[in-house]
């Protein structure tokens, strides 16, 4: 395990704003997923996927791409969280993947749901473990200006 202060604290701040960032906009996908499917009238052969009711689906989805290479990129400066960031982006980038494939594979073009589920949970992984050394980072400051025998708890 790192060392509690260990990375560049602008880069700690701007990994943990992020993964904020994403996981507020992963719950807006289910939302608007959500609205897509009961909006959705595919026109003859049009994919379900394909109907314009996804639009904002789809748009935001590209943005938390985006995102999520910001969390990356910051996770490497911050010499925090770089394989579970990586893991975030590379399952971002599959999502578009497994929708591509949908016409040709729907077995496939399906994994794009638990590919949500995933980066849903590994987000609020990532999330949770970032705050976790933020509240540990902070104690610690606390502990080495405070006299051991102040009588505030640490």
């Amino acid at each position: 395990m790192a060392r509690v202060g260990r990375g560049r604290p602008t880069a700690v701040k701007a990994h943990r704003l992020l993964v904020d960032l994403l996981l507020l906009g992963v719950a807006a996908q289910f939302f608007l997923a959500g609205v897509a499917i009961f909006r959705a009238k595919p026109h003859g052969t049009q994919r379900f996927a394909a109907s314009s009711s996804f639009d904002a689906h789809r748009t935001l989805g590209n943005a938390l791409i985006f995102v999520a290479l910001l969390i990356l990129i910051a996770a490497m400066l911050a010499s925090r969280q770089r394989r579970r960031s990586a893991a975030l982006f590379v399952l971002m980038t599959l999502q578009s993947a497994w929708t591509a494939i949908g016409s040709s594979a729907p077995a496939i073009a399906a994994l794009h749901v638990l590919g949500a589920f995933a980066i849903a949970i590994l987000a609020y992984v990532v999330h949770r473990e970032s705050r976790l050394r933020s509240a540990n980072a902070a104690r610690e400051q606390q502990r080495r200006w405070l006299p051991p025998d102040s009588g505030v708890p640490t």
